[in-house]
């Protein structure tokens, strides 16, 4: 589009971005639900709000926030690896080596430095793409956004400065720690869980430092209260419909839906092995790696699903630390053998296999970004609205309620900061129970012209009632619900002023789709009939 606007899949243009968006017109230094005005959210500051308030300090505009976003994640994921990787190599040339492979590997989040990155990497180059780019960029997951591009660097610091607390528990070291710990709880569940769990195995299997790991916790808990006061309230003054929706403490069989990375498993069972023969320094970086592994089946204890499979952001990566830095160690110990290849030509051959790698890795993410549907057709449709709202003659009221096609709602909500009706926010809104989501999605279709029978034929597909939580897993649960939508529809089919009392102020049909009939009403205009939508105002 001639600008920094990248967006890569429906997660960031239906959730962080209109959240993002929300903050950047009204308030940068706090989250709102950008659904329900005033309403709480889900999401951290910490993660979301330093690229909200840079953008608007350079007045950027909303849909750029994102591109701060990933300035923001590649500086401080860039520092944060060197800082941690310095703690356990002594050349600073070497550290940042290591730090660039971890950041241009493709298997970085699934422990598989390597294994992953060459096979695909081959893959494309003999131009058979498979299913990977049929749907959300999944290659470099490392640098999704939210998590882990913007919430990595916190777990990173707390890994480096553990790291120092272990070498020398000094007062400034274990506080340091302690803050760096706590500040989990305020960015991200599935960080502070997982380091909560790997201070007990450190207690467990590096005994003679318990003290040092002890104050530290401590002091994380004190740090974290805040946040664990905010959570708590949020969770008494909200339905908890939000979080079932979202596969958020939803109840299954202990044995139901198990992960096991094999792979994984064995690598880390094998590195263990190794490093407490040689590097027992590495102990804390193992420590997370095991509880994330442990925590992606926490159900065999809990009976719960939490969205497991994000566990593997802490797996991930620190299991790939632990295999490069043990793999460092044994070239080192292939080194100091006689030699039968010069030691010119190792370093030429090494540095070369590094050039090559990190050239593929910038190769992937450029064909990731260009190729990828979701974010191809996002790109198109960022770039018909804007096309449509410069040719319209009367702007969008203020901060109104916006109905109709998806597309225009969705892009309303984050370009010129309009209250979507029924919307991806919606169905992740604490503000928002299930009756009131019903309410929501039924009006909109009323709004959109679709008969009774074409709206139950669409919530009849696959995922359209809940793709997740309860109503995923049980078909009468799935049922019940479809008919309280199709109650919601009949009245809101009815009652004529349904679209005021919901606040409702704009509605965008496609261009060429029929004109409902309430659009007959004196109640509503129409303020533009294209190029790609019609848009009435009420």
């Amino acid at each position: 589009m001639g600008d920094p606007t990248w967006v890569a899949d429906h997660d960031e243009l239906g959730l962080y971005l209109p959240a993002a968006a929300q903050a950047y017109v009204h308030h940068p230094f706090r989250l709102a639900d950008p659904v329900v005005s005033g309403g709480p959210t889900g999401y951290s500051w910490l993660q979301l709000g330093p690229g909200i308030v840079v953008a608007r300090a350079l007045g950027l505009g909303p849909a750029r926030v994102g591109f701060v976003w990933r300035i923001l994640a590649g500086v401080s994921l860039g520092l944060a690896w060197f800082l941690l990787l310095r703690q356990y190599i002594r050349g600073p040339i070497v550290a940042a080596g290591v730090t660039l492979l971890l950041l241009g590997d493709v298997g970085l989040l699934y422990g598989k430095l390597l294994l992953r990155h060459v096979p695909i990497a081959a893959q494309l180059a003999w131009g058979n793409p498979g299913e990977l780019f049929s749907s959300f960029p999944q290659l470099h997951l490392g640098w999704r956004l939210i998590s882990p591009g913007l919430s990595l660097p916190f777990l990173l610091a707390h890994l480096a400065l553990l790291a120092r607390v272990r070498e020398s528990p000094t007062r400034r070291r274990v506080v340091a720690s302690g803050v760096a710990l706590g500040l989990l709880v305020h960015v991200y569940f599935y960080y502070w869980t997982a380091a909560g769990l790997a201070h007990l195995l450190l207690l467990a299997l590096d005994r003679g430092r318990w003290r040092a790991y002890l104050r530290v916790a401590g002091i994380g808990v004190l740090v974290a209260l805040p946040a664990v006061a905010a959570q708590l309230s949020m969770a008494a003054t909200t339905s908890s419909d939000w979080m079932s929706r979202s596969d958020k403490f939803v109840a299954i069989s202990h044995f139901e839906e198990l992960i096991v990375p094999r792979v994984a498993l064995f690598l880390a069972g094998g590195s263990f092995l190794w490093l407490w023969r040689t590097r027992r320094d590495l102990l804390p970086l193992w420590c997370h790696a095991a509880a994330g592994l442990a925590l992606l089946n926490h159900q065999l204890v809990t009976g719960l699903q939490v969205e497991n499979f994000h566990w593997g952001y802490v797996y991930g990566p620190c299991l790939s630390v632990v295999t490069a830095l043990l793999a460092a160690d044994g070239l080192t110990a292939l080194a100091r053998r006689p030699r039968r290849v010069a030691p010119r030509v190792a370093s030429a051959l090494l540095i070369a296999l590094s050039v090559v790698h990190l050239g593929s890795a910038f190769w992937l993410r450029a064909v990731e970004a260009s190729r990828t549907a979701q974010s191809v057709a996002i790109l198109e449709q960022f770039t018909r609205y804007r096309r449509q709202r410069a040719l319209r003659a009367t702007p969008p009221a203020e901060r109104g309620g916006v109905a109709g096609d998806r597309w225009f709602v969705d892009l309303a909500a984050v370009l010129d900061d309009q209250q979507p009706l029924a919307h991806y926010s919606a169905k992740l809104s604490p503000s928002v129970d299930d009756a009131a989501l019903d309410r929501r999605v039924a009006l909109n279709a009323v709004l959109l012209g679709q008969t009774q029978a074409s709206f139950e034929a669409l919530q009849r597909a696959e995922g359209a009632i809940d793709n997740w939580g309860p109503m995923a897993r049980d078909p009468t649960l799935r049922a019940a619900r479809l008919r309280h939508r199709l109650r919601a529809f009949v009245e809101a089919a009815r009652d004529p002023t349904a679209a005021a009392a919901a606040g409702v102020r704009e509605v965008a049909l496609p261009v060429g789709a029929l004109r409902p009939h309430y659009l007959v009403s004196s109640a509503w205009s129409r303020v533009q009939s294209g190029p790609s939508w019609q848009v009435w105002a009420r």
